[in-house]
């Protein structure tokens, strides 16, 4: 079954082992004392989301889990069955028009809710979806020049015709 590692608490071994430098396995609380004196190894927005996810989702039991991973199969059916196998679905890739680089980190730990309008490609990752994001030239925002994008989703193995229709979407944005 395809059910993301994050929901299994798997990824969090996984992000460690990445994050350890040769010989040395990497601490959450080492990180955390670089992070507060301003000597941070990982990017500050990265390391609190691994110090939230490593709380929320801890590696479950066997029958919680196997719970978890039947709904998550229940819901993608549902989803894909919706769409077809020949449907596209449109959505904003934002919910919001993309904030300037390195504002997003700020946006979130002042409004903690904000992340959730952002998201919005979240149901697709977790609905194992394929999907691209298409860039509507023709509505820059005046005021920053920050392009809205427009992000097309299909099941798996319908990946030409998201290819194709995010062509056509491309040539009708511009």
């Amino acid at each position: 079954m395809n059910v993301p590692k994050l929901v299994t608490g798997e990824m969090i071994s996984t992000w460690k082992k990445w994050l350890s430098s040769e010989g040395k396995p990497f601490s959450t609380m080492s990180e955390a004392l670089r992070q507060i004196t301003g000597r941070p190894t990982v990017q500050p927005g990265f390391f609190l989301w691994l110090s939230l996810i490593h709380c929320l989702y801890r590696p479950r039991r066997q029958a919680e889990l196997a719970s978890v991973i039947e709904t998550y199969e229940q819901a993608r059916e549902h989803y894909r069955q919706l769409i077809g196998p020949d449907g596209i679905l449109c959505l904003p890739t934002l919910g919001m028009l993309a904030p300037e680089h390195g504002a997003m980190n700020k946006a979130t730990l002042m409004k903690p809710g904000l992340n959730k309008q952002i998201t919005a490609h979240t149901l697709v990752n977790i609905l194992d979806l394929s999907s691209i994001t298409v860039p509507a030239r023709g509505f820059a925002d005046k005021k920053t020049g920050l392009l809205p994008g427009i992000m097309l989703a299909a099941v798996p193995g319908n990946e030409g015709a998201l290819l194709d229709a995010s062509a056509v979407l491309e040539k009708a944005l511009r």
